[in-house]
């Protein structure tokens, strides 16, 4: 996967996670469109510049919230 196409994934969930602050994988996938490798992939991006952290539910599901201190 090219670097260029993760970014603009990425910039897809960023903008999902700044209208809703959390997202479960389920409801990511339905609102961006993007499918499992995307999502992992970018929001691993994400991760790593501490916009995004992942927390895994009960159900041992992915759940994307937005790093409020990245704003401060």
């Amino acid at each position: 996967m090219e670097t260029n196409s993760i970014k603009r994934d990425a910039k897809v969930i960023w903008k999902s996670l700044t209208e809703r602050h959390q997202l479960s994988q389920k409801q990511l996938k339905q609102e961006t469109k993007l499918d499992d490798i995307q999502i992992y992939h970018a929001s691993g991006w994400l991760a790593g510049e501490e916009k995004i952290y992942i927390i895994n539910d009960d159900k041992n599901e992915p759940v994307y919230h937005l790093n409020i201190d990245f704003f401060f």
